[in-house]
């Protein structure tokens, strides 16, 4: 249950105990994963298809690969879908829709062989989706049996334990799962997240000093998680920052392994910012602009006027004020055109220097989040507005329920992981405490990075890696503070 175990030489019972134990954990670990798999295998195969349906998002991605829904000819291929997901897509190219650069392509690109071939054995030329999600959906699978087995083998069953609890009721939850099959960044925001947080669990698990290739596996991963989704692209950095906390707390700085989360993490940011900056996505930095100072920070600032003042805006602006790219004559730039001067981290600066602002803008997003799959978006092929079956629980009818104590979760959680780590100093209690508070912390990174970066507009979808991660927090804190108070008691008991 992510804690520690250690076999004392010289005390047989002791010694039988430990061995006992070991053998449950692992039998409860192979069970969960079991379950984790039922899980994902549900909503990846599922017929008809589940997945989020279309906006955007996923069509700036499509347009890199020339993939669009295969419908009625008389629909452009850019056009949205929000009502329903679509499982055949064509190749249709010269489009003329913007590509927008993403570690989710990997995927796509390594499933469109089978693309092609498919629409090469078919009448209507079409290939199914299902490629790219399945492929996901084994890269996960190999991930997760890769990082058991090697727990299991350096004599960590607490930590695989806790693993397979995490993989069983967070990560393939339909939250998560529903995105497998679809163009959207999200997959690989959370394949890449779950594969650097994986590495350096078993990293730090590890007695002897590992390979290199696990330490090019962390970079890797880090960088893919960087480029996966612009809301993301600090979050290896402050990945980096916690390891380097809690090693400074244990006393045992791994500094191998920062090396490698530094290198990952700044060229990802690097990437990132270069890909944001390019001419071909001027609309997306237009959009990400109009959505962060008139949808969150001015309808939240201390003195509105004073904010478009120092933003060198005229005051006629204020009328804009709660309105997005979305909103009629926003985007054709008929009101307040002299927003599209300014630059976002401009934006960014006006916040730090108003701390109320800041907050008050933190704290009005609350009810935008108020579920972690996006509602305005159907989930089920065929069906307009379709909803998740009842064979497919997912957290997200606890996320719609929380309100203010999703708040109290953003900012709560981090504070109990800190005190955990501090009641846990020994070495082999690091790895524990590294996936506690980063997985405590991210949330609300990214919820601010959302909140900061595209304003209150889709932010269930932008933060959508968060509230996983707030959730899987929930459970790895759960496991340690059952293992603290049972270590305790049984130190008491000796």
């Amino acid at each position: 249950m992510l804690g520690d175990d250690s076999v004392v030489e010289g005390e047989p019972l002791r010694v039988r105990t430990f061995q006992n134990r070991t053998g449950l954990y692992r039998r409860i670990t192979w069970l969960l994963l079991a379950i984790a798999i039922v899980r994902g295998l549900l909503i990846v195969a599922s017929d008809p298809l589940l997945a989020v349906a279309n906006n955007y998002d996923q069509i700036r991605v499509q347009a890199c690969l020339g993939a669009f829904p295969d419908r009625d000819a008389a629909i452009p291929p850019g056009t949205e879908s929000p009502q329903a997901p679509y499982e055949r897509f064509r190749f249709i190219y010269d489009v003329g829709a913007p590509c927008f650069m993403t570690s989710e392509l990997l995927f796509a690109w390594a499933a469109w062989p089978a693309m092609q071939i498919e629409q090469g054995l078919r009448s209507d030329r079409s290939f199914s989706i299902r490629w790219k999600g399945g492929l996901q959906f084994v890269f996960w699978l190999w991930l997760a049996t890769w990082c058991t087995c090697r727990l299991i083998r350096v004599q960590r069953p607490d930590l695989a334990l806790g693993h397979a609890a995490v993989c069983a009721i967070v990560v393939t939850d339909p939250g998560n799962f529903l995105y497998l099959n679809t163009f959207y960044g999200e997959p690989s925001a959370i394949l890449f997240c779950y594969s650097l947080l994986i590495g350096i669990l078993v990293y730090l698990a590890q007695a002897k000093r590992p390979a290199n290739g696990l330490l090019v596996a962390i970079a890797l991963s880090a960088f893919f998680l960087a480029t996966s989704k612009l809301q993301h692209m600090m979050v290896p950095l402050l990945i980096w920052l916690i390891v380097a906390c809690c090693g400074i707390v244990a006393r045992k700085l791994p500094k191998a392994l920062l090396v490698a989360l530094a290198i990952g993490g700044l060229s990802g940011a690097g990437a990132q910012a270069i890909n944001m900056n390019a001419a071909s996505n001027q609309s997306v930095r237009s959009a990400n602009l109009i959505d962060t100072l008139f949808s969150a920070m001015l309808p939240n600032a201390s003195d509105p006027q004073t904010l478009l003042a120092d933003l060198d805006l005229p005051v006629e602006c204020l009328a804009q004020s709660g309105k997005s790219w979305y909103s009629p004559g926003m985007a054709s730039r008929q009101h307040c055109p002299q927003v599209f001067e300014i630059r976002h981290h401009e934006l960014l600066l006006a916040a730090l220097l108003d701390p109320r602002m800041l907050v008050k803008t933190i704290r009005g997003g609350i009810p935008f989040a108020d579920s972690w799959i996006p509602s305005n978006l159907g989930l089920v092929e065929g069906e307009k507005d379709g909803g998740l079956p009842w064979w497919a629980p997912s957290w997200n009818c606890v996320i719609t329920r929380l309100d203010l104590i999703l708040l109290g979760l953003l900012v709560g959680l981090p504070a109990v992981a800190f005190v955990m780590i501090l009641l846990r100093r020994a070495n082999n209690q690091l790895a524990g405490n590294v996936i506690a508070l980063g997985l405590s912390a991210l949330p609300l990174l990214i919820f601010m990075t959302s909140v900061f970066g595209d304003g209150y507009v889709d932010l269930p979808k932008h933060s959508q890696l968060g509230t996983a991660c707030m959730l899987a927090a929930i459970v790895v804190v759960t496991c340690l503070l059952i293992n603290y108070i049972v270590e305790s008691r049984r130190n008491a008991a000796n």
